[in-house]
């Protein structure tokens, strides 16, 4: 997603389910690889920045200072901006966060289903949003867990204040069920699943639950699963106990390790010790950056 990243404009704060990042850099434009996680992801925008991002089917687009929410699952790519430099707060939050709070206390948005919403912001409504979270981004010695937590409630609490309602768009014409079959796959990619089990699961025809699926999302069910299994490859290639080759693949779900080697060299014109020798080196391939892949 990033260009290049100064690490004197970098802080990271970290915790079971609250996971804080600041970044200040030149961001590269490019169509990302579509990926999707299972938690919350807050992408804020304190200056005037062009950019879009990819989600599901829809490109979502802003330029003025924002604040954008891609909720739990949801299919996205990489942050396009224009090329100049620009700061960017990045938040990320469970379901589980959100259960320590009384229900009085989450913003009702974030219990709805969508698939994102995009809140613009003016300049002093921005800094005010700014003045909240930066003590605990950049407090040097760190901040309680209890503390990141309110501080992130806070700044989630008074963004839904001071945002009118026509200036808030959400994204949110999934058909309802596709949303269960997205979690459903993510559960279960890892071992041998078709769109013929996923169809009975659901008590639906396989035509239907095809073209549900793709229009929800903008992929089928056999690309979406093939997406799930690709970012779990890339983080295992790269975790600390350096599976094996054979194992990342087994683990993934592909069906021999021979067919993962193909299917990871099509998706990133190199092999899978390829990519491990150069991340670990602290380089991010070119054939990813081309493609967006940014893990």
């Amino acid at each position: 997603m990033f260009k290049e990243q100064n690490k004197d404009d970098k802080y990271e704060l970290y915790d079971g389910e609250v996971k804080f990042r600041y970044f200040k850099e030149t961001v590269q434009s490019a169509i990302g690889y579509a990926h999707q996680h299972s938690k919350f992801e807050v992408y804020f925008s304190p200056t005037a920045v062009q950019g879009s991002l990819n989600i599901n089917s829809n490109k979502v687009s802003w330029n003025t200072p924002c604040v954008l929410i891609v909720y739990p699952n949801m299919l996205h790519s990489s942050i396009m901006a224009d090329s100049k430099t620009y700061e960017r707060y990045y938040f990320s939050f469970g379901k589980k966060m959100l259960d320590c709070f009384d229900a009085h206390i989450i913003p009702k948005i974030l219990t709805e289903q969508n698939s994102c919403c995009l809140f613009t912001l003016s300049e002093e409504g921005a800094q005010e949003l700014r003045r909240i979270i930066d003590p605990v981004i950049k407090r040097e010695n760190g901040a309680s867990v209890q503390e990141r937590e309110l501080a992130f409630m806070m700044f989630m609490t008074r963004l839904c204040e001071i945002t009118k309602d026509e200036d808030i768009y959400k994204l949110n014409t999934m058909i309802s069920y596709v949303f269960d079959v997205m979690k459903y796959i993510i559960d279960n990619f890892k071992g041998t699943l078709t769109s013929t089990d996923i169809a009975r699961h659901f008590s639906i025809s396989r035509s239907k639950l095809e073209r549900n699926f793709r229009s929800s999302t903008g992929y089928s069910v056999h690309e979406f699963v093939d997406i799930c299994r690709m970012n779990e490859a890339l983080n295992l290639l790269i975790a600390s106990d350096f599976a094996s080759v054979k194992r990342v693949s087994e683990l993934c779900g592909f069906e021999n390790e021979t067919y993962f080697y193909l299917f990871f060299k099509r998706k990133t014109d190199m092999s899978p010790l390829e990519y491990r020798r150069m991340k670990l080196e602290g380089k991010t391939p070119s054939a990813l950056q081309k493609r967006g892949i940014t893990q």
